[in-house]
């Protein structure tokens, strides 16, 4: 397997098929629409876009090999995926790849790599001041990762509190602060006669105990590469339920699926 760095490179120079030369449209390769079917049809439809080099079947695709749905998984391969629909302007690969390149999974680690591929597009995150690709790269990462670690308190288990917070991360000492935390429109509200959410404490708590997991499986940041910078983002909070769900269809020899894969050009 290549490594990004080299992949990068390589995919700059390749000549690529144009995006619009395929027949089925975009939309048939989201998640929401593959987790209409079962893994046998999910394969062959994302397989279509693969040869087409569709950018929203490469993000689909590298999402199965992450997540080892319908597909043996492999990191590796999801990242190299992501890159290529990340190259062809997909916003979501492009931050799923920059986290896999900050974490250092299935590619080389790197901080510095990591900001640059988020300044391919608008940032998605705050940033107080100038901030170098070092910083961007360890403080995306740690957001990110935190939110992935977080587990839903079990306190707030019946009520299912759904919203979000905004999290200001201080780089330079691996600080964060949970800011007001805001539930969503459908979500059950505060009880009449009081304005504190009584969700916020069990949130904010379940979320230092993600921080502390999250930034103790980061690589830690080398303080001379790092700038004094505050970057912020409103993240979401909820159930803490899988957002890919690929029914396996009876009679679907899952063994099988896993090991025959997708043909990658």
């Amino acid at each position: 397997m290549l490594t990004l760095r080299r992949s990068i490179a390589a995919l700059s120079a390749a000549v690529l098929t144009p995006w619009t030369a395929h027949a089925a449209s975009s939309a048939d390769y989201r998640l929401e629409a593959l987790a209409r079917g079962d893994c046998e049809q999910t394969v062959k439809t994302l397989q279509a876009g693969l040869d087409a080099k569709d950018p929203e079947a490469l993000y689909s695709a590298g999402r199965l090999y992450d997540e080892g749905a319908c597909v043996k998984q492999d990191t590796a391969t999801a990242a190299q995926l992501w890159l290529q629909a990340a190259k062809a302007g997909h916003q979501a690969a492009r931050l799923a790849v920059a986290v896999k390149v900050g974490l250092g999974e299935g590619v080389d680690q790197d901080y510095a790599l990591a900001g640059s591929l988020l300044r391919g597009g608008e940032l998605p995150v705050k940033v107080s001041g100038e901030v170098n690709d070092y910083t961007l790269g360890y403080a995306f990462t740690a957001l990110r990762t935190m939110q992935h670690d977080f587990q839903y308190p079990s306190a707030l288990a019946d009520q299912r509190v759904i919203g979000s917070a905004e999290i200001r991360f201080a780089t330079k000492d691996s600080a964060f602060e949970f800011g007001t935390f805001r539930r969503s429109a459908n979500s059950d509200q505060p009880p009449v006669g009081t304005r504190v959410d009584r969700a916020r404490t069990p949130m904010a708590q379940a979320f230092e105990v993600a921080a502390r997991s999250a930034l103790s499986r980061m690589k830690k940041p080398d303080p001379a590469q790092l700038s004094a910078a505050q970057v912020s983002e409103r993240l979401a909070f909820g159930p803490n339920e899988s957002d890919l769900k690929l029914p396996n269809a009876s009679g679907i020899d899952m063994n099988v699926l896993r090991a025959g894969g997708l043909r990658l050009q």
